[in-house]
């Protein structure tokens, strides 16, 4: 066996145990909604399947969070209450204050789009690949580790 060889095998073996691995592919985030007198900001919301919304009451008179379909409701919240609710399936949740608005987006109202599927795409389209970084590194690694062996060891012979 050559002798860069067992170098080599060394070097990935560390890498791939260092290397970070991702047990989940996604993180269950908390929105914040701020529930203010006769509005919800932002008004529309967009998250993914899993994630929690809270609405914070940062008004002067109480108020609700009720869904047009009846799937959560806050009860009354006064000044500084808040009320939060985990989204189990993809949709459009219309929710409305029982006290300035109704359903069907009248007044005091609001709108949660829950999207599942694969991660949203940032700038210029690319979806986010933050786990092919580790693989990317291993590879640059080993290509340079071979380079660097090879001519080392081509210059002594």
């Amino acid at each position: 066996m050559k002798t860069w060889i067992k170098p080599l095998i060394a070097l990935l073996i560390l890498l791939l145990v260092a290397m970070p691995s991702k047990v989940s592919a996604t993180t269950n985030t908390t929105h914040k909604v701020e529930v203010d007198d006769n509005y919800f900001e932002p008004k529309t919301i967009t998250i993914r399947v899993g994630d929690t919304v809270e609405w914070e009451n940062e008004g002067q008179n109480p108020h609700t969070v009720t869904a047009d379909d009846g799937s959560f409701d806050s009860g009354n919240l006064n000044s500084g209450d808040s009320f939060s609710h985990t989204f189990t399936k993809a949709g459009k949740y219309a929710y409305y204050c029982k006290y300035h608005g109704a359903a069907g987006g009248v007044g005091m109202a609001g709108t949660v789009v829950v999207m599942s599927g694969p991660a949203q795409t940032g700038a210029g389209g690319m979806a986010n690949h933050e786990s092919l970084l580790p693989i990317l590194l291993l590879v640059v690694g080993v290509v340079i580790l071979y380079l660097g062996l090879r001519f080392k060891y081509n210059r002594i012979s």
